[in-house]
């Protein structure tokens, strides 16, 4: 009879648990922060970047660029999705990138135009998780997870855990100001 119990009391706490799982993938869209707008790297406030082109083996170009060249992203976001769309005068093969919120992996490419795979949930309300795997052979293979939300109304900060196999993760920020009309 205690066993029984136990089992009963166990199968309910686990149920209970994936509920709450369940839930927060699967925030009603008006409760999720929405993305949606043009959005400008703040250079100043990135951080551990240059760990990320190493292992995206990224070009010379590439490298002075970043924190030089004028760059927007042109967020839109719909109940399924979230595209991101770079407005940045170099000669980049990903500059369009759709993120399914669906948790599946999808054959992806990376903005440096690297073969991956990618996977796109919300961990809450307000925060979105990127997850990319990258599967070139020429390079590391490792793995980026990337968590998306709002500081306030003006400001979005993606931090980066970069995971190689072998060593420690490596941790990274972006952050993005809020372009507005003027």
């Amino acid at each position: 009879m205690i066993l029984r119990a136990s089992a009963i009391l166990a199968l309910s706490i686990a149920l209970a648990l994936a509920e709450v799982m369940i839930a927060a993938e699967m925030a009603p869209e008006s409760q999720r922060t929405d993305f949606t707008c043009r959005w400008t790297p703040d250079f100043a406030r990135w951080q551990g970047i240059e760990r990320l082109l190493d292992l995206q083996d990224a070009s010379w170009v590439v490298r002075q660029a970043v924190g030089r060249v004028n760059a927007v992203e042109e967020i839109t976001q719909s109940g399924d999705e979230l595209v991101v769309e770079m407005d940045v005068s170099l000669p980049l093969p990903g500059k369009v990138q759709r993120c399914p919120f669906d948790n599946r992996l999808h054959d992806d490419r990376t903005p440096l135009g690297r073969p991956s795979r990618s996977r796109h949930y919300w961990a809450d309300e307000h925060t979105l998780v990127h997850v990319y795997e990258f599967v070139d052979e020429t390079v590391t293979p490792y793995t980026l997870t990337a968590r998306r939300h709002l500081i306030d109304s003006d400001t979005m900060r993606i931090d980066v855990v970069a995971s190689v196999p072998g060593e420690p993760d490596h941790n990274a920020v972006q952050v993005y100001s809020r372009v507005r009309n003027r």
